[in-house]
């Protein structure tokens, strides 16, 4: 580099002590650039850490099955990929793996609408009529909890009182800012609390034996080509609506607007196959998991703690809820 005007040129001293002019830098020395082959070392690593994380998902989601543990294909995978992003202190998972499960997800929630369904709902309008009164009283009541209690941000405090699935839940409210983590471990105790709680209490009550639920099955005569087309479509018109029209939880929000759509219309009655919607749920849970690698456990506790104390909460306006609704609602309305 040039010396400004007026000001002597750098100089410098040797071991004797005398004075030399500065050497000016130069560029002529090689310098390392990552070349084709470091690129694709890397990606290859990349790939194999993630193939690894998820066959260590998958493994915990199989122990959860085995132990018949509630939502095990995605609580077990998560915890599997969190004990291994605590163990190797590294998010193991790149978090746009979950874009590609939303859409599954998406079709997987509209397939439980059918034509059936709606007619049905006008009989139990007075029961609707209660359950959307005790969702509001619930969203209401928890953001405030979670907000001065729990010391949550807005986003995290809104979906951690959010009414709803795990997985559903997760996704939209990570996509809007929400702390996943905290999301994982508020819903995650609050379906514990509620799985381990309600059945003991069902079978004190009606004594009688609560077993597992059944899982869900292809439909009657199997999967037409027709079903396996409309499914595909619906997963794929809709992650492609959502990358035209920028909506919250667009790539899930889109999809099962379409299956309500395809499921309604009476053009198909199947659901996504039971392999697909748990291998969805697997890779869900190992990117949510790998989230926790480098979680501070003080923080994972404050969340254990608020998020039990809400789970009895909820279950106890439930039950005071439905005292209410048996008590003051007409009983032919059930």
């Amino acid at each position: 580099m040039d010396n400004e005007p007026g000001k002597p040129a750098p100089r410098t001293r040797d071991l004797a002590g005398k004075s030399h002019p500065r050497p000016e830098p130069t560029d002529s020395l090689p310098r390392e650039t990552p070349g084709p082959k470091s690129s694709t070392n890397k990606a290859i690593v990349s790939l194999l850490i993630a193939a690894a994380t998820l066959a260590v998902a998958a493994f915990g989601g199989a122990v959860f099955f085995w132990i018949h543990a509630p939502l095990p294909w995605i609580l077990g995978a998560l915890t599997a990929a969190a004990i291994a992003s605590a163990v190797t202190r590294r998010n193991l998972l790149q978090p746009q793996l979950r874009v590609a499960v939303r859409p599954v997800v998406g079709v997987l929630a509209g397939s439980a609408f059918a034509a059936e369904t709606l007619a049905a709902m006008v009989h139990w309008w007075s029961v609707i009529l209660l359950i959307i009164a005790y969702s509001l009283a619930m969203l209401f009541v928890g953001y405030f909890y979670f907000r001065k209690i729990g010391r949550f941000d807005q986003p995290t405090a809104f979906f951690a009182a959010t009414p709803g699935g795990l997985a559903e839940l997760t996704l939209i409210g990570g996509s809007l800012g929400a702390d996943t983590r905290r999301l994982v471990i508020v819903h995650a105790i609050r379906i514990l609390v509620v799985v381990f709680t309600v059945p003991f209490a069902l079978q004190i009550l009606l004594e009688t034996p609560i077993g597992r639920t059944v899982p869900a099955v292809a439909p009657e005569g199997g999967y037409t080509a027709l079903d396996w087309f409309m499914l595909t479509a619906c997963g794929l018109a809709g992650f492609g609506l959502s990358r035209i029209v920028r909506f919250p939880g667009g790539p899930l929000v889109f999809p099962l607007i379409l299956s309500v759509i395809v499921h309604v219309g009476g053009l198909t009655d199947a659901a996504p196959p039971s392999w697909l919607v748990a291998a969805a749920q697997i890779v869900l849970g190992a990117v949510v998991g790998t989230r926790f690698g480098g979680i501070e456990w003080r923080e994972a506790g404050h969340a254990v703690i608020v998020g039990t104390v809400w789970g009895f909460a909820i279950l106890a306006a439930a039950i005071l809820f439905a005292f209410a609704g048996a008590r003051f609602l007409d009983d032919h309305s059930f």
